[in-house]
């Protein structure tokens, strides 16, 4: 009698227990910490979620559009926008379109006026138009940049309109009167983004010259360059109280200030690429930011990390059956 040994290959099924936090499938684009202290993040491919930023864990999602190639939320996180050569608004909760509205150019900024029915959108042709979005019409629309609006920023009580442009100046405007209030003159490279103190006293502005710019609104001169970034400066925040200014570089890093003696408290390390986007949670205790398909979260007054910091290769811990 001949016995014959038979092979099988079994295939273990794998299980993975845990979800990753704050693992994105995209780039991220914008994003935005709510009110009630969850976070709202928008990706390429036009992909909305939202996380619970106590446990990194994501709460939903939802795909809205890839078609447009700059996002933006309100500061109440209920809205968001979306522009290329069209401008269109989204609900955030339920993500469906509460509107769109034609341009007569391509967007290359805007920002929501602190009530979130007014937004200011800034076009490659140089102009800038503020929008009643509830009346669909152009409130109002501003002329003096002839190359393409790079930022724009409305002042915490959304009396004051801060334009950069590629012609590396920047223009301050009454945003009720549409009136030009003066220019800034000082940065030798291109200004991808700006930010009020929430006492509209200063304006910060971040340019790829390694310096960010901390400007007297009153007087239209800087009051002190903060150049301790060894590339350049590619986004900005404060926090809620104005204690606190977070600066990202093309270092790959973010510097956390203190405001109020300019000096710096921390100097974060995670993001493994450009960090295009950073926000606070309304208290400060949170510091938020994107890089490589990942949300990156620190306590900024200790420095230390809270979630979205361990490398994407990491190990985790399996069962295999078979």
């Amino acid at each position: 009698m001949t016995s014959m040994l038979s092979a099988s290959i079994i295939t273990p099924k794998l299980h993975v227990f845990g979800e990753p936090q704050l693992h994105t499938d995209g780039e991220l684009t914008a994003l935005t910490f709510a009110p009630d202290g969850s976070l709202w993040s928008m990706e390429e491919p036009g992909v909305l979620r939202h996380w619970n930023a106590q446990t990194g864990q994501q709460v939903g999602w939802q795909s809205l559009s890839d078609l447009e190639t700059l996002w933006c939320f309100s500061g109440d996180a209920r809205v968001l926008a979306s522009a290329s050569n069209d401008l269109t608004l989204w609900d955030v909760s339920s993500g469906q379109v509460l509107t769109a509205l034609a341009q007569d150019s391509w967007v290359a900024a805007m920002a929501f006026h602190p009530d979130p029915a007014f937004l200011v959108a800034g076009h490659d042709d140089g102009v800038v138009r503020c929008w009643d979005l509830s009346a669909h019409h152009v409130l109002r629309t501003l002329r003096h940049h002839q190359m393409s609006i790079s930022a724009v920023a409305f002042s915490g009580d959304g009396a004051k309109l801060a334009v950069a442009s590629e012609d590396k100046t920047i223009t301050l405007w009454d945003a009720k009167a549409g009136q030009l209030l003066g220019q800034l003159q000082g940065h030798t490279d291109r200004i991808p983004a700006l930010a009020w103190h929430p006492s509209g006293q200063w304006l910060v502005s971040a340019g790829w010259d390694t310096t960010a710019r901390v400007w007297d609104v009153a007087t239209l001169q800087p009051a002190i360059l903060l150049n301790t970034h060894g590339g350049q400066v590619t986004a900005l925040a404060f926090s809620g109280d104005g204690q606190l200014l977070a600066c990202a570089d093309s270092n790959l890093a973010v510097h956390v200030w203190d405001f109020g003696s300019k000096k710096t408290l921390h100097v974060l390390k995670g993001p493994q690429s450009d960090v295009r986007t950073l926000g606070f949670n309304k208290d400060g205790s949170l510091l938020a930011c994107n890089g490589d398909r990942l949300i990156h979260l620190w306590e900024p007054r200790t420095g230390r990390a809270r979630t979205g910091t361990a490398p994407r290769t990491g190990a985790r811990t399996s069962i295999a059956v078979s």
